[in-house]
């Protein structure tokens, strides 16, 4: 990217090892550099364990405690996520970004009511909270006041997502990292979910990354998407560039499985052994 200074987030050759079976540790993401933006959504699609939540979540600061650092960094606005200390760490994190996690992650505290929820994340000394009505309308929430009283479990999936949203926004967060963008929703309510992030990128500025396990839908709201592959970074490029013409037969094939199975459910495409052998040799070579 050529201005440095809209660059939101960075990895810098990022190495890292996660346990994996008891006495096991194995590369969770191998020598991975890519840049978001400012006002940017970067999608990252990869078959389970490949590496986008990895990432997802060590950005946040959810993954794993027994990760392990091996080389590079992850820079926020410059600053390294690992370089100042836990604490500090924590802090930069929770004041510039927000999570939002797959539904199945989603927070459902039994018996919190979503007024209760929000409050929470306004607990914060030497900020002013930004409009709470302004925060709903642009999450896609009318008539916010009506969810208020009522308990996260019984609203639905769609609702939760849009409460994460209105959350993120109410913090003031730089950047959101969306999980499993699409997981637990209709066609149609993933794209108003991603809408809404589209929106937030058009209208706020905002840079949001997105771990997914397929290309479905991409080409509607992403600026860039890149393939995983054995916690590797395969290619990156302009959504419509790599949709269409992308580098690797791997990435083609895994294109072509996300759209078989949102048209045939019960089918079961496969990526062939050569696409897998070209790719297992583009990440682990150098």
């Amino acid at each position: 990217m050529e201005n440095a200074d809209a660059i939101l987030l960075e990895a810098r050759g990022l190495t890292v090892e996660v346990p994996g079976l008891p006495g096991e540790r194995h590369i969770g993401l191998r020598r991975v550099d890519l840049q978001l933006a400012k006002g940017e959504i970067l999608v990252l699609a990869g078959e389970a364990a490949s590496g986008p939540s990895l990432l997802a979540r060590l950005v946040a600061g959810l993954a794993d405690p027994r990760t392990k650092l091996l080389s590079g960094d992850l820079l926020l606005g410059g600053e390294s996520l690992f370089g100042k200390g836990r604490r500090n760490e924590l802090q930069l994190r929770r004041d510039r970004i927000a999570f939002l996690p797959g539904e199945s992650a989603a927070p459902c505290e039994p018996g919190r009511t979503v007024g209760d929820w929000l409050r929470d994340c306004l607990r914060r000394p030497k900020t002013t909270p930004p409009s709470f009505a302004d925060c709903c309308f642009n999450a896609g929430l009318l008539e916010p006041e009506r969810l208020l009283e009522r308990r996260l479990e019984d609203l639905s999936p769609l609702t939760r997502r849009r409460l994460g949203v209105t959350r993120a926004l109410l913090r003031g967060a730089e950047l959101l990292v969306s999980e499993a963008a699409s997981a637990d929703l209709d066609p149609l309510g993933a794209d108003l979910y991603h809408g809404v992030l589209a929106r937030l990128r058009d209208e706020q500025g905002l840079g949001i990354l997105v771990a997914t396990d397929t290309l479905r839908g991409t080409e509607r709201f992403a600026d860039r998407v890149g393939v995983f592959f054995d916690g590797g970074l395969l290619e990156c490029g302009r959504t419509e560039t790599l949709l269409t013409t992308p580098r690797y037969r791997y990435t083609s094939e895994f294109r072509d499985c996300s759209l078989s199975a949102s048209k045939t459910p019960r089918a079961f495409p496969i990526i062939g052994r050569e696409a897998l052998r070209e790719a297992e040799e583009a990440v682990h070579s150098g």
